[in-house]
């Protein structure tokens, strides 16, 4: 039996009520979370017999079961919330806002925001959950403070999901999609994420919000971050084709993250999952500001719309839409034959003859024929939305990959790619705002940037050295645009500033300590006199 939509608010409440879950005290929550877990795989296991059945017998499509995956966890999530709202409320109080002019107190809420394929309706069977959290405002509390309060409700609820027990876990929660990432607070206020995404946001979360809906907590509360702060941010009245070209360097980055084979990568390879779906993306971006019927998170529906508005042919609706079904039909039964989530097709030819068998087809070779006609089909539609050439992945893509998580996992890719790793902590630190010289708003807003200042410290005299003069010398400002502008938009500035920087410590100590000093290496003609030289030392 399918679950459809509508039921899904009865079984969470059916399964709360049956879970007893009251005050959450230990007793209670050892229920409560046995009671998830069994009756997650006991669903699990029934969508994938489901899938693997013929449809003769019984099956269903992948397409269904995508939703049944995606209710489920939403079932599920609501579940655990609901009793570590209960849990902290228990301890603490509820969390009243301050009363109002006429000395009513109303309660606080909050919303758990799906991501990505669960909020399209379309989950993995071996993916992740990306949720994000946001509650109403900072106004009032418990005996807590109203962030610190939700704060705890959100811990609670993901370990009660990803904590392993004797039953296992139920899923494992993706948080790192919420505003700053994984250095961002876990939950945000309405009027901090409006802040972030209006300041801060960058082309991948208007993608990534394109798919973004409630899927627990306050409901009312989801419609209104819907309507104030989603819709605004992700759909512009201005008609913007070279978004198309920045979608695609979005894809050419990630793809030359890859550290395994990409003609095996289902996902991220050349014509995979990834390019279909921002096949869709991209154009529900371009169009969804001045059209309506394309605000919707659901991949299907939203080509199935861009069709109605005469935005894609017929070629490239079945084109895309049946390559993105048999990708993801091949990435399911490649999960629930390994239980692992990847995306990889095994290099084994006898699990390849496996799978081929399972989806329906002769043999591998008709599998990896007809895979090879759906990449190709998915690769020249997504190529063939861009206005102009995109450009080439960064030679130092490792380290734009961990530069914002910073840590080892930054200091080797440094290694690997600059020759030495003294530098990555200078480069963490340049990062670390969002508006920084290496930040991620910056290299955004400068895609060319990044690359010329690792150039120009690579080549300095003492890369160390040069990385931590201009790692100083942007600490002393609040607001380092103008300067940041400059090297932007003149890569000579930006060589001249560095290797002086690496040249001598005296001289960088001098730079960092006198702007003045520095804007004369910065802002003056190529040709500096000696006069204009005393002139700034005195």
């Amino acid at each position: 039996v399918v679950v459809e939509e509508g039921q899904a608010r009865i079984l969470a409440d059916e399964m709360i009520v049956q879970s007893g879950c009251h005050c959450g005290d230990l007793e209670k929550l050892e229920t409560v979370r046995r009671g998830l877990r069994r009756a997650s795989w006991a669903e699990r296991a029934r969508i994938a017999l489901r899938e693997v059945l013929p449809r003769n017998l019984g099956g269903a499509r992948i397409e269904d079961t995508a939703h049944e995956l995606s209710l489920l966890a939403e079932v599920l999530f609501e579940v655990a919330l609901a009793e570590a709202t209960q849990h902290v409320a228990g301890r603490f109080g509820e969390p009243f806002h301050r009363p109002d002019a006429s000395g009513q107190r109303r309660l606080s809420g909050m919303l758990t925001l799906g991501m990505g394929k669960l909020g399209g309706y379309e989950l993995n069977c071996g993916s992740d959950i990306d949720v994000i959290f946001i509650y109403d405002s900072d106004d009032g509390g418990s005996e807590l403070s109203v962030h610190e309060h939700w704060t705890r409700v959100a811990r609670r609820a993901v370990a009660s999901l990803e904590e392993f027990t004797e039953d296992g876990n139920v899923w494992r929660v993706d948080l790192r999609l919420r505003p700053e990432g994984s250095r961002g607070a876990l939950v945000n206020s309405v009027a901090a994420a409006e802040r972030y995404y209006e300041t801060w946001g960058r082309l991948w979360e208007r993608a990534a919000m394109l798919r973004a809906r409630p899927i627990a907590g306050d409901r009312e509360l989801g419609a209104q971050f819907e309507r104030e702060v989603i819709l605004p941010f992700v759909y512009r009245r201005r008609v913007d084709p070279s978004l198309a070209t920045s979608m695609i360097e979005l894809v050419l980055r990630s793809r030359a993250e890859l550290s395994e084979a990409p003609e095996r990568d289902l996902k991220l390879g050349e014509g995979g999952i990834r390019e279909a779906e921002f096949f869709v993306q991209a154009l529900q971006l371009i169009w969804g500001g001045q059209e309506p019927s394309l605000r919707i998170s659901s991949f299907a529906r939203g080509l199935e719309r861009l069709r109605a508005c005469g935005l894609v042919s017929d070629r490239e609706v079945r084109d895309v839409g049946e390559a993105y079904w048999l990708l993801r039909r091949l990435e399911h039964a490649v999960q629930w034959y390994t239980g692992l989530q990847t995306h990889l097709i095994p290099t084994q030819s006898d699990r390849v003859e496996h799978l081929a068998k399972v989806l329906g087809f002769d043999s591998a070779s008709s599998l990896n024929a007809a895979l090879f006609l759906a990449r190709e089909a998915v690769a020249e539609h997504f190529a063939g939305l861009a206005p102009e050439a995109p450009r080439p992945p960064s030679n130092y893509q490792a380290v734009y990959l961990h530069l914002d998580a910073g840590g080892l996992a930054l200091e080797k890719a440094v290694a690997e790619t600059l020759g030495s790793d003294d530098v990555a902590q200078h480069l963490e630190a340049l990062a670390r705002l969002p508006a920084g010289l290496l930040g991620p708003h910056t290299r955004e807003r400068h895609p060319e940037l990044g690359d010329n200042v690792l150039d120009a410290i690579t080549e300095s005299a003492d890369p160390e050295l040069a990385a931590r003069g201009l790692r100083s010398f942007f600490q002393r400002f609040r607001d380092a645009s103008a300067y940041i502008r400059q090297l932007a938009e003149s890569p000579q500035t930006l060589r001249r500033f560095v290797t002086v920087l690496g040249a001598s410590q005296f001289v960088s100590d001098a730079l960092v300590a006198r702007p003045d000093l520095a804007d004369l290496v910065l802002f003056a003609a190529e040709d500096i006199s000696e006069v204009q030289a005393r002139q700034a030392v005195r």
